[in-house]
C-alpha cells in the first residue's frame, strides 16, 4: 500500500468455495487500467453465472475457474475466464449432444461489464470433447444472448459457421454454412433404453410459442441418420413442433431433390420432386426396393411434422422393382413364376406408378394405386399399420396376353 496504490492477496470462500483472491488497485487513472482482480476458485453452474457466464441447465458438475477483471480509466470493465472443464458435464438437448464428467475440455472467455452486467460476449473459445466452438455475442437484459456469432461451430459431424439471433422471448432465427451439417439429432433422434421402456426422458420439447427460422447451406447435409443431401440448401420455419413452411434442395444419389411446403389458401401445400426416386426413398427409409425412378408428390401437410399427418398423390416414371417380399408373394399367387425370378434378378421394369396415400402417425393407407409396365400391371389398395408393421393389400394383376388376377397381400414380422 503506497500512495499510487494497493495490491492484496490471500484466500477465503467465495460464494461457498475455497477460493484464491487478488486485487491490485491504482488510486489514479494514469496507465491502462484502475484495477485488477483475479479469483481461482471451483465453480458449479450458480457461480459461473455470478461471474457473467449463465450456462442454465446445459453444465453441471465443477469446474476449475481463473477469472480476472479488469477496470481501465475511461471505466471499461472486462471479465476474462479461463475455465478446466475436466470435470463438468456439458450438454446441447437439441443436437443430442453430452460431454460426460471425467472427459477433457477448456473453455477462455471474455466478457465486456457495464455497470457490473455483462454486455457482450467479446471472446468465447471452448473445446471439449468432440466439440469446438469460437464465437462472440451480443447480451441482452439479464446477460441473456441476443446474437451469437460462431466462426466456428464443430460439434459432432456438424462443423459449420453461422449467427444465432434471438427475435424476441421465444423467437430465434438460425443461419449456419459448413462443409457438414448434421440435422439428424433434432429430425431422427436416437432413442434410449429408456425412452423405449416407456420412461420419461429429458429431451426438452418446444411449446406451442416458442418459433424457430432455421437456414442452413452445406456441402453435405445430413437429414436423418441415414438421409443426406450433397450441395444442399434448407430453410424452414417452424412454431411449437408444427412446420409452417419447408424448402429442402439438393442431391440425392445420381439426380436433384426439392421438397416444400408451402402455406396457400389455409393449407400446408406440399411438393416433392427427386430424379433419382430408388435413391430418395431408400436413403429416407421409407421403401428399399426401387431402383432409379422419377419421383414426384403432390399433397397437403395435415399434422404437425410431416410424418404425423399427410394426404398425398404420388407418382413415380421409369423405375425397377427388386426384392420385393410382398410383391413376390403377388407373383406367386398369381402364378407369375417368370417375373418372380426377374423381381430377384435385375428387376420388374414399371413405366408409371400412381397412388394416393394418407399418412397418419397409426397407419398409411392407398387407394388407387396403378403401376404398369412392359410386362406387368397391378392394381392394388390397402393399408400398412405403422405400429405393428402389418400389410394388407388387395388388388388385380396382368401379364400381357393373360387373364387377370385378383389377389390379397399380407405382410409383416
Amino acid at each position: 500500500l503506497n500512495g499510487a496504490g494497493m495490491k492484496l492477496s490471500g484466500t477465503g470462500v467465495v460464494l461457498g468455495a475455497k477460493s484464491e483472491v487478488s486485487l491490485d488497485q491504482r488510486f489514479h487513472k494514469r496507465g491502462a487500467y484502475t484495477s485488477r482482480s483475479r479469483i481461482k476458485t471451483t465453480a458449479n453452474r450458480e457461480r459461473l453465472a455470478a461471474f457473467g457466464l449463465d450456462l442454465g441447465d446445459r453444465i453441471g458438475g465443477q469446474a476449475a475457474v481463473d477469472a480476472q477483471v479488469e477496470v481501465r480509466p475511461d471505466g471499461v470493465e472486462t471479465v476474462t475466464i479461463t475455465a478446466d472443464l475436466q470435470n463438468t458435464r456439458l450438454t446441447v438437448d437439441e443436437l443430442g449432444w453430452e460431454k460426460p464428467e471425467g472427459s477433457s475440455g477448456i473453455l477462455r472467455a471474455r466478457l465486456g461489464m457495464r455497470d457490473g452486467n455483462p454486455v457482450s460476449v467479446d471472446a468465447f473459445d471452448m473445446k471439449a470433447g468432440d466439440m469446438a466452438a469460437l464465437a462472440t455475442a451480443a447480451l441482452g437484459p439479464g446477460g441473456v444472448p441476443q446474437v451469437i456469432d460462431f466462426e466456428r461451430l464443430k460439434i459432432g459431424k456438424t462443423d459449420a459457421a453461422g449467427r444465432v439471433e434471438r427475435l424476441g422471448p421465444g423467437d430465434w432465427r438460425v443461419a449456419l454454412r459448413g462443409s457438414v451439417i448434421d440435422l439428424s439429432p433434432i429430425v431422427d433422434p436416437e432413442e434410449d433404453a429408456a425412452a423405449v421402456d416407456g420412461a420419461a426422458t429429458t429431451r426438452n420439447e418446444p411449446d406451442d410459442t416458442q418459433t424457430l427460422d432455421l437456414r442452413v447451406a452445406a456441402d453435405t447435409l445430413m437429414v436423418t441418420r441415414k438421409a443426406s443431401m450433397t450441395r444442399a440448401t434448407l430453410a424452414v420455419r417452424r412454431v411449437g413442433k408444427r412446420i409452417d413452411s419447408l424448402d429442402l434442395r439438393g442431391r440425392v444419389g445420381q439426380g436433384y431433390t426439392t421438397l416444400t411446403v408451402l402455406p396457400v389458401d389455409g393449407e400446408r401445400r406440399l411438393t416433392l420432386r427427386a430424379e433419382d426416386a430408388g435413391e430418395f426413398l431408400s436413403a429416407f427409409d421409407i421403401v428399399e426396393t426401387i431402383r432409379g425412378g422419377r419421383l414426384g408428390v403432390d399433397g397437403v401437410v395435415t399434422g404437425d411434422e410431416l410424418t404425423d399427418g399427410l394426404t398425398m398423390n404420388a407418382r413415380i416414371d421409369e423405375y425397377r422393382v427388386v426384392n420385393a417380399p410382398v410383391l413376390a408373394q403377388v407373383l406367386s399367387v398369381a402364378s407369375f413364376t417368370g417375373l418372380a425370378d426377374t423381381l430377384n434378378g435385375d428387376g420388374i421394369r414399371f413405366s408409371r406408378l400412381r397412388v394416393n396415400l394418407t399418412m397418419t402417425p397409426e397407419r398409411i393407407e392407398a387407394r388407387n394405386g396403378i403401376a404398369y409396365g412392359p410386362g406387368l400391371g397391378l392394381k392394388v389398395e390397402g393399408a400398412y399399420d405403422r405400429k405393428s408393421e402389418l400389410i394388407d393389400f388387395v388388388g388385380t394383376g396382368s401379364t400381357t396376353g393373360t387373364i387377370t388376377v385378383a389377389f390379397r397381400a399380407l405382410g409383416g414380422d
